[in-house]
């Protein structure tokens, strides 16, 4: 519709039509640019996003995706934290951001026979002679790998408590604490062996420890990433493993 206002016999213009059109035009590009990435900046345009099967750091990202998503197609690791874009972005962790994903969540398995992982995990609760039971459970990845961390889960048990006068009993293998009185830190140990092939690369799996009340209730949750090693590797030294094709 053209430019120009609407009249009525004897009444004052009613709708400027350019003023409409250009506030209109305004608030939709506004909303085209909020449409953000990790890092708050804007989205290339669909035809800019780059090819879609061409993995040019190789990392396991498409470089569409990577475009899309305001990372760099030709560095696999965009913040450089040791940890590259298709691992970060597979945990749903944040490849822009250096201090992601959480170094203090972080348990490393060396790709060796026999080797072994611990995790101390601790939660407090306030109770009132109830039971609590700790549970580990296997993440799902945004891209899949062949594994989950429960391929390396090798048990958990409930250590100790404080104040331990607290509770009236620990059962260890079980993961479960009896009769829990007042507030309480419940500490438990999350194990993990190597077990399987060697691939020779990095690779992470996301777990959860949760505790559960005897109604069965979470009261607690803790994630935490399992990071396998190279024997003799290290994040930032060794490779990560990728994906192929890329995603």
């Amino acid at each position: 519709m053209p430019c120009g206002v609407v009249r009525r016999r004897g009444v004052a213009p009613l709708v400027v039509w350019c003023v409409a059109l250009a506030f209109l035009s305004t608030a939709a590009a506004g909303c085209r640019r909020s449409f953000s990435g990790f890092d708050g900046g804007p989205r290339p345009p669909a035809e800019d996003a780059g090819p879609t099967d061409v993995d040019t750091d190789g990392d396991g990202l498409c470089d569409g995706q990577e475009l899309s998503r305001g990372l760099r197609a030709d560095n696999a690791d965009t913040d450089a934290d040791g940890y590259s874009d298709f691992a970060e972005v597979s945990l749903g962790d944040d490849p822009t951001l250096p201090s992601s994903p959480d170094r203090e969540r972080l348990v490393f398995l060396s790709e060796a026979s026999m080797a072994a992982a611990e995790v101390a995990v601790a939660m407090p609760v306030f109770g009132a002679g109830e039971v609590y039971q700790g549970a580990f459970q296997s993440l799902s990845q945004v891209y899949p790998d062949d594994q989950t961390a429960g391929a390396y889960f090798a048990g958990a048990t409930a250590v100790g408590a404080t104040p331990g006068t607290q509770v009236f009993r620990v059962e260890p293998e079980a993961q479960r604490f009896v009769g829990v009185q007042g507030r309480t830190l419940l500490v438990f140990r999350v194990r993990f062996a190597y077990q399987g092939p060697v691939r020779g690369c990095l690779r992470a799996y996301p777990f959860l420890y949760s505790l559960k009340r005897e109604d069965g209730r979470i009261v607690g949750q803790r994630r935490y990433t399992l990071v396998v090693v190279p024997d003799g590797g290290r994040p930032g030294e060794s490779t990560w493993c990728g994906a192929s094709p890329c995603w």
